[in-house]
This record gives C-alpha cells, sequence and structure tokens, in this order.
C-alpha cells in the first residue's frame, strides 16, 4: 500500500511545509478518520507521481511543458487533474497520469503558494 504524503502551506509564517516532522501538529487523524488541520494551513497532496527531473507532484504544484502552457495540479471528487487554458483560451481539466507526464515532458516549476504569478498565468 502507497504512503499518503502532504504538505501544508503555513498562512501564518507563509511557508511550505513538507511530510514530516516539519508538519506535524498542522494535521491530524481524527476519531472519524478524518484529516483535520489548523484553520490557517491548506493541506496539499501528493500525486505520488514525478516529473521528469524526479521531484514528486502535489496538488497546488504549477507545471510547465516545453513550449507551450503551465498546467496547475488540482484534486476534485477523488481525482488529481490538470488544469490549463487551451490555444485559444478554453479552460481543460485532465486526469493526471504516468502517461502524460512522460509524453509531455512536465517538470515542476513551482506552486500557487510560493509562485502566485504562475496559477495567474493560467488563469487561477
Amino acid at each position: 500500500m502507497k504512503k499518503i504524503k502532504f504538505r501544508a502551506w503555513n498562512d501564518i509564517s507563509k511557508e511550505m511545509l513538507y511530510h514530516g516532522k516539519d508538519i506535524q501538529g498542522l494535521i491530524w487523524w481524527n476519531e472519524f478518520g478524518e484529516i483535520q488541520s489548523l484553520a490557517k494551513a491548506e493541506l496539499m497532496q501528493s500525486t505520488g507521481l514525478k516529473d521528469k527531473n524526479g521531484k514528486e507532484i502535489y496538488e497546488g504544484d504549477i507545471l510547465a511543458a516545453p513550449h507551450t502552457y503551465n498546467i496547475e495540479i488540482i484534486y476534485r471528487n477523488g481525482s488529481f487533474l490538470m488544469k490549463f487554458f487551451d490555444d485559444i483560451g478554453e479552460k481543460c481539466e485532465y486526469h493526471l497520469n504516468k502517461e502524460l507526464i512522460e509524453q509531455d515532458d512536465l517538470e515542476v516549476v513551482g506552486n500557487k503558494y510560493d509562485n502566485p504569478e504562475l496559477e495567474e498565468m493560467i488563469g487561477g
């Protein structure tokens, strides 16, 4: 079984905290098995996939494909999706999968918290 990893954006300190001791105290499991977090922490789950350089991809990451547009990773209805606007300005969302990452040579170039200007380019 795969280990579920999280990271959290701490809105107070304005820093990204990664799975492990940095994130302890920011998230926990309640008695119903649900994940709880502090009000000022935005949780993001790992997709379990890696970009072309071997960097782990998380919800909220911004990916770039050579000679094209930026892509935001979102999580909705139990699935990780790639959100972007195509050449004619149409909003597109595709399920994230390993084949697309490899085929499109995708690379993590930032995230929507550390690099809000990248999200604006997507239309976030």
